[in-house]
């Protein structure tokens, strides 16, 4: 099926006279989680990560992923004609290289605009000028012959109260204003669909798990204006919008209202908006590709949005301990697989107050499937849980008071040596990363080495990022901040939320992950300067059963029975006797 989904791709290509043709993961609004309609990728290729590239040529099919896929991306693809390029790894080619090399001068990629960043448009730009290879972003083929393709989703839009959020849409849009005159710009245009749900207070359920609403956004000095589909809008919203003065437009007016505009400039983000978009736009308008305003803004939680956000991990915590209680007594009685441990955890968190669901699938990957880091269980490919090895659940909930992320690896029999001092090295990791003190000033780029050095010492290593964003009843990954060895100019800033994610992953073996969501606190200031430090807000054990200690410092040691100290305080009030004592076990002082 794959192949003959390429063959026809393929036969597209060469009516429209192309060489190459792109298919990357994204919608029309840069999404990292995209819904059915656009998962063109998915559907030409079988691979079902979240980010991956596809390029077909003549005579090849290129898959381009990450360190999260590799090993997923080779089980997925295997027996098609699909070659996977493992990017990071010496001497593998990303995809803009591969073409570059492939393509002589003259030949033609093509690719589908409106999925296509300015920013990734500007690179193949500037990448393929010298050897003289065109570009021409004028086609949708997979769209052209995909012939059950979903429809663009519809479902209603919710508000979502300042009680819960901080501030009004009002007051955000009044800060974007202010931030649009100091850049210059009377016009901003907002693609990105977590930026628009955080201005206009909206929330939604079109991509699954992340409460997104198909739409854009267009602010100027004297307008705010939502692109939406209105049939999803309820009367009550509709009305709390329009007495904010938000004027509520059809999602596909974006394209006129773009063609018209008579602003003197426009502000927008090069990595989110499409090359499609901004040929729209007459050429008299001034662009600034500058427009990170409501994506820093939301970075930084207000302290409405800090309280509640505690509560929520709490909340959190508490589902966590039933879980982790549950798992324990039903491996030895053969009752766990890796898709009830979704179910159940779904159903714990459902129990939670202000809940509306999980932040992302639930990632339960049981002995060497955990090496996969974003493996997913499905009802023709699963294992049963037993007394040997370890467990990963990588996991989340999304509530009206906060959104989180948290990974725990779950000793469940015996254990080999391997797996011990993987396990230990992971937590040492953690630790390091969790006590860090840094200047103001720091990216996430300059104290990722903390997490790895444990690791580096004894020649390991992981190949994706130690840490990401998290949004406010939003998506369980936000930018701009990240800590990571891939380079990131973002100051990590008081009030913003990371995550706290080192691993070790060996294929066919194990896969090991210690995950806590961190909060940006102020630490002191010196003669030197104003430092910052870190605040674990996860609430959860960690399984102490596989710890080496002989191997740990005291501080790593002193960390980790303060944090179960807090766990306890933190989360036994909440519970009944017999989970209050299972907690107290857990966190019992090593």
């Amino acid at each position: 099926m794959i192949n003959n989904r390429i063959d026809l791709i393929r036969k597209k290509m060469l009516e429209n006279k192309l060489d190459f043709y792109i298919i990357p993961s994204f919608d029309p609004h840069q999404s990292e989680y995209v819904a059915c309609h656009w998962k063109t990728r998915e559907w030409a290729s079988g691979f079902t990560g979240s980010a991956g590239t596809i390029v077909i040529s003549k005579n090849e099919a290129c898959l381009f992923v990450d360190g999260r896929y590799h090993v997923q991306a080779d089980n997925q693809v295997k027996g098609t004609e699909i070659k996977v390029f493992k990017e990071g790894l010496v001497g593998v080619l990303n995809y803009m290289d591969w073409i570059e090399e492939n393509a002589s001068s003259g030949e033609i990629v093509g690719f589908d605009g409106k999925v296509f960043s300015y920013k990734a448009y500007s690179d193949l730009l500037n990448k393929f000028e010298i050897k003289n290879i065109n570009i021409n972003y004028n086609f949708d083929l997979p769209g052209e012959i995909w012939e059950d393709r979903p429809e663009i989703p519809s479902e209603t839009v919710m508000e979502l109260s300042a009680e819960y959020c901080g501030k009004t849409r009002i007051q955000k849009i009044d800060e974007i204003r202010a931030e649009m005159k100091k850049a210059g710009a009377d016009s901003y245009i907002v693609p990105n669909l977590d930026d628009i749900a955080w201005i206009f207070n909206i929330r939604g359920k079109d991509i699954p798990n992340c409460p997104f609403a198909i739409s854009y956004g267009l602010i100027t000095m004297d307008s705010a204006k939502l692109f939406i589909s209105k049939n999803k809008i309820p009367e009550m919203v509709s009305k709390s919008l329009k007495e904010d003065g938000i004027d509520i437009r059809e999602y596909d007016e974006i394209y006129e209202e773009l063609k018209k505009l008579s602003a003197k400039s426009l502000i927008f983000d090069p990595s989110f908006t499409s090359i499609f978009l901004l040929d729209l736009i007459d050429e008299k308008v001034k662009r600034i590709p500058q427009g990170f305003i409501a994506t820093k803004m939301k970075a930084v939680k207000n302290s409405t949005e800090i309280t509640n956000l505690k509560k929520c991990q709490i909340k959190d915590g508490i589902a966590m301990v039933k879980f982790l209680k549950w798992i324990d007594e039903s491996v030895p009685e053969n009752q766990v697989t890796e898709l009830n441990v979704s179910d159940k955890l779904k159903d714990l968190r459902g129990d939670q107050e202000l809940n509306q669901g999980v932040s992302f699938s639930t990632i339960a990957a049981y002995g060497p499937n955990a090496a996969m880091m974003h493996y997913s269980a499905s009802k023709d490919n699963f294992k049963e849980v037993k007394e040997k090895g370890f467990l990963l659940v990588d996991s989340g909930g999304q509530y009206l008071d906060g959104t989180t992320d948290i990974t725990r690896t779950i000793s469940v029999g015996e254990l080999t040596e391997e797996e011990k001092l993987d396990y230990t090295l992971t937590l040492k990791s953690h630790i390091n990363l969790a006590m860090a003190r840094f200047l103001k000033g720091v990216t996430g780029y300059y104290i990722d080495i903390l997490a790895r050095k444990p690791m580096w010492d004894r020649g390991m290593d992981y190949k994706c990022g130690t840490g990401h964003g998290v949004g406010f009843f939003l998506s369980v990954h936000e930018g701009p901040q990240s800590i990571s060895y891939r380079k990131n100019d973002t100051v990590l800033e008081k009030g913003m939320v990371i995550t706290n994610e080192p691993g070790v992953y060996k294929a066919g073996k194990h896969g090991i992950r210690t995950e806590n969501t961190l909060l940006v606190v102020e630490d002191r200031t010196t003669e030197f300067g104003e430092f910052l430090k870190f605040e674990t807000i996860s609430y959860c054990p960690i399984d102490t059963r596989p710890v080496l200690k002989e191997i740990m410092t005291e501080e790593e040691i002193k960390w980790l029975n303060d944090y179960h100290k807090t766990v306890f305080e933190k989360l036994s009030e909440k519970l009944d006797k017999e989970e209050t004592e299972f907690l107290r076990i857990k966190t019992m002082e090593i």
